[in-house]
């Protein structure tokens, strides 16, 4: 086989590779990471978005049972930003609020 064959070959099975990719990708991508869904076959809960903010903190949007839910996600946990319903997020250390000595200057 001489080298302008093994490169037509190399060509089109690369351009196979490729096209397949194109068209699958985000098929995959959508179906993993968008439409995750949770709590037996109803699925009570579904990830709609993923935001990343910086290096290990992420804002993702939830909707469950109905309701939307924004959290900021981060190396040392999460906290909600955001709910549907419209009661305030919940406050204190590792849960969106200042922590102790923070903040308030009367602490």
């Amino acid at each position: 086989m001489d080298l302008a064959q093994y490169l037509v070959k190399l060509l089109v099975s690369l351009g196979v590779v490729l096209i397949v990719l194109v068209l699958v990708l985000p098929y995959v991508i959508k179906k993993f990471f968008f439409g995750v869904k949770g709590f037996g076959k109803e699925g009570h809960f579904e990830v709609r978005k993923v935001v990343p903010l910086s290096k290990g903190v992420l804002i993702v949007e939830l909707e469950i049972r109905g309701k939307t839910f924004i959290l900021c996600v981060s190396e040392k946990g999460a906290d909600v930003i955001y709910r549907e319903d419209g009661s305030p997020p919940d406050s204190g250390p590792g849960r969106g609020g200042p922590s102790p000595g923070e903040g308030d200057p009367t602490r």
